[in-house]
């Protein structure tokens, strides 16, 4: 017979190598197609100043990539410019809820049907 252990509040991870510390990393894929056009250079650098940067100020990672999804309305697939954003913390309802407040904004602000987010354990320093 097996047995299934839930163990509340158990860490995801295993215990960090010394000298780093359990962080949560939060990894945002915004979508770069606004209004069947590219979001211009310039409107993601404000979004970034005025929504990223104050929340994030100890820092972020921010790269290019492309994204492929499937748009639930249509059900067509499609393809687009994608930014990528990675901020690791500690694991905090603040973190959680600066997160959030990033996503919603930059879809509200942009007309986005939603921003994605992986939310990963990892070890680390800075």
């Amino acid at each position: 017979m097996a047995m299934l252990v839930l163990l509340w509040g158990a860490p995801a991870h295993a215990a960090c190598p010394a000298g780093q510390q359990a962080l949560l990393t939060a990894r945002l894929y915004f979508g770069q197609s606004v209004d069947g056009r590219k979001l211009s250079a310039a409107a993601w650098r404000d979004f970034v100043a005025r929504t990223v940067t104050p929340r994030f100020a100890d820092g972020f990672t921010e790269y290019d990539a492309a994204g492929q999804w499937r748009d639930p309305r249509t059900h067509r697939i499609a393809r687009e410019a994608t930014k990528v954003i990675e901020i690791a913390a500690a694991d905090t309802r603040d973190f959680r809820d600066r997160i959030d407040r990033v996503r919603n904004d930059y879809a509200a602000r942009f007309h986005q049907q939603s921003v994605g987010l992986l939310m990963l354990p990892a070890c680390g320093t800075f």
